[in-house]
């Protein structure tokens, strides 16, 4: 059984992370790109550790050094739930070749266990990050016990279980509630919207906590409280590592593995019926053609371009989480208000200069056209053969970007302008600024996605998530407005009217530029 396990997770891992693409790929771009697309994620990794462990030493200057384990700990937890809700569909149940596999003679829950093994070792990874540079910065400020070092080691590897299990399953309900509906996709798509903004209310509610700088002998108590409503299993895991309590020790590490080992034996039994459920969706049985409709190219096109991204939960999710993220702001700086959200008084005049650049950045992470030739996939030939010009199908995937973006600018600009009470020129680049961001960020992405196009993958996953065209067509345009955002927010320019303007003239231009080489470029 467990030469089995490892050999079903060396397979997955292989293919979802295109390893092989470093050991036998002979065309020299595609493996250029594959490494390019690692350096990258080195990179971020180091920025998160930097910024993991800058945030437990800003702990250590307040004076609460000791919450810095059960913080590392809750925070890594959430993150790894909230990541993985959405990857349980198409990992553990659902899965692409799942007919294949089930044919195989292997025992259920030893698949069961290959898949589940394959999101716990990126999760742990993940926890990893989050937690050994936060704790190298509590040893070497707080200088704990020896027993400390060997139990924070032992929880690196069972802080993800928990949260793993529960996320699959959340994901499978979801999966299985909007397999029951006619459009599946799209109640999959809805609810798992619902479920983010419902996940990120709670953790915003719970850890809502308003501390007193006062008594600051007290405050560390008052912060472990709230993480632990945060996370209840928090408490056991403070008395373990904090207070080194060992039977709280061997309470946690025994809770998190009988949980994995109980979620294992128990989906065994019924895991063909749960994926016959999640699988079958109701089609019509009097369906037939009334009659046919007869479009403009453009707008056959765009449509086609439009269906395909509400088609794919994945696509959605992850490249329209800008447009959802900016109006959500948007709306708690008009109810909520802007003291109280961001919880700094008197932050109403520094967000009114950097609201511009801060709804456009939020709004440039929608970028469809990065990953949206690369899904055509091997199917890209079809597109490619149609008489047509590539700036007529350049044009419908942009088409398709701009109609999420722009009225998601639209609506944002006003509840900003709503919520901060702005003057007539404050509201003027409001408006104007995330509309060029959104055209930029459009046409950007046909720029990424024609220069490091991915045709060969197996997942949606793969192109959508991790991709190269997908992490420059969807940062670059945030970065891109994060730059002046900073300028203007530090009170680095003087005349932020001034220095708005002349960046949207900027944009405007390098768009054009852009817009008008792409155009004349063939579909690589």
């Amino acid at each position: 059984m467990k030469n089995n396990t490892i050999a079903l997770l060396k397979i997955r891992f292989i293919t979802q992370l295109g390893l092989n693409t470093f050991k036998y790929e002979k065309d020299k771009k595609k493996k250029q790109n594959k490494i390019l697309i690692s350096v990258s994620i080195a990179l971020v990794v180091v920025m998160l550790m930097l910024y993991c462990g800058s945030a437990a030493y800003g702990l250590i200057k307040l004076g609460i050094g000791e919450v810095i384990p059960v913080y590392a700990f809750v925070i890594s937890s959430m993150l790894v739930l909230f990541f993985t809700m959405f990857k349980a569909n198409g990992e553990i149940f659902a899965f692409k070749d799942y007919d294949f596999v089930m044919s195989l003679p292997i025992r259920v829950d030893t698949i069961i266990a290959s898949r589940f093994l394959y999101l716990y070792v990126l999760n742990t990874l993940f926890s990893m990050i989050i937690m050994l540079p936060m704790g190298v910065v509590y040893c070497i400020y707080e200088k704990p016990s020896v027993s400390f070092y060997l139990m924070w080691f032992i929880t690196l590897f069972t802080v993800s279980l928990i949260p793993t299990t529960i996320a699959a399953i959340f994901g499978a309900c979801i999966t299985a509630i909007a397999s029951k509906f006619r459009h599946a996709n799209k109640v999959t798509t809805i609810l798992s919207f619902i479920a983010m903004i419902s996940f990120g209310y709670f953790m915003f509610k719970q850890g809502n906590t308003k501390y007193s700088f006062t008594d600051l002998e007290g405050i560390g108590a008052i912060v472990s409280e709230g993480l632990a409503k945060v996370y209840p299993l928090a408490n056991i895991f403070q008395k373990a590592i904090v207070d080194a309590n060992i039977v709280a020790f061997i309470l946690f590490v025994s809770i998190s593995v009988i949980w994995y080992c109980l979620f294992i034996k128990i989906l065994a039994l019924k895991y063909k019926q749960i994926n016959t459920g999640i699988s079958t969706y109701h089609m019509r049985s009097n369906y037939k053609i009334d009659r046919m409709k007869k479009e403009k190219v453009l707008i056959a096109l765009y449509k086609k371009e439009r269906k395909r991204f509400f088609s794919s939960t994945v696509y959605v999710i992850n490249i329209g989480m800008g447009v959802v993220m900016a109006v959500i702001f948007s709306l708690a700086v008009v109810i909520v208000g802007p003291s109280k959200l961001i919880g700094y008084p008197g932050i109403e005049i520094i967000l009114q200069k950097v609201a511009p650049f801060a709804i456009s950045a939020m709004i440039s992470m929608t970028c469809t056209t990065c990953v949206s030739l690369s899904l055509e996939g091997k199917n890209v030939w079809i597109i490619k053969s149609l008489p047509l010009t590539p700036k007529m199908i350049y044009d419908s995937k942009i088409l398709m970007n701009l109609s999420l973006s722009i009225p998601t600018s639209i609506i944002s600009a006003i509840l900003m302008m709503i919520g901060l009470k702005t003057d007539i020129w404050t509201s003027i680049f409001i408006i104007i600024t995330p509309i060029t961001y959104s055209l930029f960020s459009a046409v950007w992405g046909i720029f990424i996605n024609n220069r490091f196009g991915y045709y060969d993958w197996v997942s949606e996953t793969q192109v959508v998530k991790q991709s190269m065209g997908s992490v420059l067509g969807m940062f670059g345009g945030m970065i891109v407005a994060v730059i002046p955002a900073l300028l203007v927010g530090t009170g680095a320019i003087s005349n932020y009217r001034l220095f708005t303007l002349v960046v949207v003239v900027m944009i405007l231009i390098m768009t054009a530029v852009l817009y008008n080489n792409e155009s004349k470029r063939r579909i690589k």
